[in-house]
């Protein structure tokens, strides 16, 4: 849950979020990728809005 809070937070930037948690960039890939995060954003002209973290 960690992990998606701080995505919500950052509106979805890993390296911010990353940072925010205290891990690497590359570190937190690793654990989106090991507990199955999906981040799904609808990219609009006025910029990205939030839809929905799911957790596969």
């Amino acid at each position: 849950m960690l992990i998606i809070n701080a995505l919500k937070k950052i509106n979805g930037n890993i390296t911010d979020a990353a940072r925010e948690i205290g891990l690497t960039r590359q570190a937190l890939y690793r654990r989106v990728e090991k507990y199955g995060i999906r981040v799904m954003f609808i990219h609009t002209r006025s910029g990205m809005i939030y839809v929905e973290y799911l957790k596969a």
